[in-house]
């Protein structure tokens, strides 16, 4: 990873995206703040997506092209994290656009304020206006993803957590920012503003990743059992883990990950607390 120059590196994988990459690039250098970077990590696209990248460059000087075969949309992303030189990095699709003029400039000042390794917010579908999906605690991020157009990462989340894990076809990024979220080590701050409009119909949205679904529960437990947690702090996560994974899978597909020798006093203890709590968890719902 680069030495960091600037503060942000906006991260823009792309692929015969002739349509809309114009539109992307546009909606990045109308930012009103200009600590950044614009990198579009190509995949030797077919149709004009290079050319039209060059013209723009001729406008923009802090837009930068890497043209060079990649093996999917999370390998280039990778390779947008290796070329970035900024402490923070933000990944955009190129059919997706910022929200406002002002979104790089008010999570700045949220940067510079410090503490934290993710700052996040909202996004907009393009399609339907419907916004997506506001503040996320482990009990949310264990039922559905955030998307990443709303995150931005400093550079150790990377060093700490590792990088897109190209096992996964269309969540790698759910699986980052689950390890995130159950990580002790990555600090988040939610702010309540639009980052992106998101154009839905992306892989992740369209396509399930049998690898994930298989992984799941080893990615959510072995994040818990792993982490610098207290005894009585992996018990209750766990028990909020197992509640959220018997609610997703049939108990078949669990196998030994619930009843693995290795923590096995956690796992029981966890089990019985989420029993115990089951009441306590459809009040609270009801109450909401």
């Amino acid at each position: 990873m680069a030495t960091p120059k600037t503060l942000i590196s906006i991260i823009t994988p792309a692929y015969n995206a002739e349509k809309y990459i114009e539109h992307c690039i546009e909606s990045v250098q109308q930012q009103t703040f200009s600590e950044y970077e614009h990198l579009v990590i190509d995949g030797l696209s077919t149709d004009r997506t290079i050319g039209i990248v060059k013209r723009c460059q001729k406008k923009f000087p802090n837009l930068k092209l890497f043209t060079q075969k990649d093996a999917g949309v999370y390998d280039a992303m990778n390779k947008g994290i290796q070329l970035a030189q900024s402490e923070w990095l933000y990944f955009l699709g190129a059919d997706d656009l910022m929200a406002t003029k002002d979104v790089l400039q008010i999570i700045s000042e949220e940067i510079k304020k410090g503490g934290y390794q993710i700052i996040y917010g909202n996004v907009v579908f393009k399609n339907t206006g419907n916004l997506y999906d506001k503040e996320f605690d482990i009990e949310k991020i264990l039922t559905r993803n955030i998307c990443h157009q709303a995150v931005f990462y400093h550079l150790s989340v990377f060093t700490k957590i590792g990088m897109y894990n190209l096992r996964y076809s269309t969540k790698a990024d759910y699986d980052l920012n689950v390890r995130c979220w159950l990580s002790r080590e990555i600090k988040h701050l939610y702010v309540g503003i639009t980052i992106a409009l998101y154009a839905d119909g992306g892989l992740s949205s369209v396509n399930e990743d049998g690898n994930f679904i298989e992984d799941y529960p080893y990615i959510v437990l072995n994040s818990i059992l792993k982490g610098n947690r207290g005894a009585l702090s992996k018990i209750h996560f766990l028990s909020i883990a197992y509640r959220k994974i018997f609610q997703r899978y049939p108990l078949s597909i669990l196998g030994s990950e619930v009843f693995k020798k290795d923590f096995f006093i956690y796992r029981f203890l966890a089990i019985c607390w989420m029993i115990i709590s089951v009441p306590f968890y459809f009040f609270k719902k009801t109450r909401i």
